[in-house]
């Protein structure tokens, strides 16, 4: 595997690719179960894919069509958000937690006398776009 300009091996930008492809056509089946189709085919997960002329491989959809079918969608999501929940907390964040305390106490009365003058203004409300529903995130492209 060659190392590419941006510092990734042709494989994992091949593998993200992958993953991408998969994730669209996994969604267009969400999306077609969330408009009443409660066991799409495939014709309904190219229907949404097609809509978007988003990119997909039809092995892809025919297995996933093979894997869901005749299961309830939201019975999976269920339990697979039981098994996330019963792995606990997971990642870097207490120990990023601890080393920023440590931090903070070395700066001592400075900090917490800036932190009584920043509590003590008035805080600055901005204001929220509703509009911007989809936060620059293209799901299909």
């Amino acid at each position: 595997s060659t190392q590419s300009t941006w510092g990734h091996t042709s494989r994992t930008v091949r593998s993200e690719v992958q993953a991408t492809l998969i994730m669209r056509i996994i969604a267009a089946y969400m999306l077609a179960v969330l408009g009443g189709n409660q066991n799409p085919d495939k014709a309904a997960v190219k229907k949404v894919l097609d809509s978007v002329a988003a990119k997909y491989d039809e092995k892809r959809i025919d297995a996933l069509i093979t894997e869901l079918s005749g299961k309830d969608l939201s019975a999976l999501i269920a339990a697979g958000n039981a098994k996330i929940g019963a792995l606990g907390p997971v990642g870097g964040a207490a120990p990023a937690a601890a080393a920023a305390e440590k931090k903070d106490d070395k700066k001592g009365a400075d900090k917490k006398g800036a932190d009584k003058k920043e509590a003590a203004k008035p805080k600055k409300e901005e204001p929220v776009e509703e509009d911007d529903a989809d936060m620059g995130l293209g799901l299909f492209g």
